[in-house]
């Protein structure tokens, strides 16, 4: 009776340690940005998403960027290399036509700035990172998506603002299509840069949306430039 008993145990812990399998989700997102202005952002991460209930979901994340830019320092501009490594942790909250996120992590950076008299010098940093996100579909064919992102490590601030809408009748394709504008936001007390620009976004199966970007950036060190660039996103 006992052997019964943990046989049935053991084929009720298997079912529903394989449904909760079944039911999480894998992402990989990644994103590269460059200006005419030889400065560059890459950046990949991987998250694993794990429904809680038919509205709530937590995702746990691991994030790693790339950052080429330049700075002006005794009146010189120099250039400086930047690596970041972020593993995170979100809540997500979902209903029809609205999402809502809240993300906290670490921020691992290692940056690498050119000196005036020659060289380089190389800097360890550690912090956290607290980032927010706003999706909102108030039809099936418009979004407004917003992300706010703030890292303790030189008390640097991102945000970005997006809004778009399917165009797919236009070209009578049978994929969507979407085109839209957005506006970044970034800096801290020493360092600021704006964004605007237009992006086309196509949509596949529900599970793949590739970006591409281009626009108008004026930063404090550097000035005007013209950036572009893509983004990706797999979901499966």
């Amino acid at each position: 009776m006992k052997k019964r008993h943990l046989f049935l145990i053991v084929i009720f812990l298997f079912l529903t340690v394989t449904e909760r399998i079944y039911a999480l989700n894998l992402e990989i997102f990644t994103a590269s940005d460059f200006d005419t202005e030889d400065q560059r952002f890459h950046f990949i991460g991987v998250g694993l998403i794990n429904p809680l209930t038919g509205q709530f979901s937590v995702f746990p994340r691991v994030m790693a960027g790339f950052y080429r830019y330049k700075f002006k320092s005794d009146a010189n501009i120099l250039d400086a290399e930047l690596q970041t490594i972020m593993p995170a942790v979100g809540i997500r909250y979902s209903q029809k036509g609205y999402s809502s996120a809240i993300i906290a992590g670490a921020d691992f950076r290692r940056t690498e700035r050119e000196k005036v008299g020659g060289g380089k010098e190389t800097e360890d940093e550690q912090g956290a990172i607290g980032q927010l996100e706003l999706d909102i579909w108030p039809s099936a064919k418009a979004n407004l998506n917003v992300i706010l992102n703030f890292s303790s490590v030189d008390e640097f601030f991102w945000s970005r603002v997006r809004v778009k809408r399917d165009i797919a009748e236009l070209f009578k394709a049978g994929k969507n299509i979407f085109a839209g504008i957005e506006a970044i936001v970034s800096g801290n007390e020493d360092f600021q840069a704006w964004q605007i620009g237009i992006f086309k976004e196509l949509a596949l199966s529900g599970k793949l949306y590739i970006t591409g970007k281009a626009g108008y950036k004026r930063s404090t060190d550097i000035g005007d430039s013209a950036y572009f660039g893509f983004d990706l996103y797999l979901i499966f």
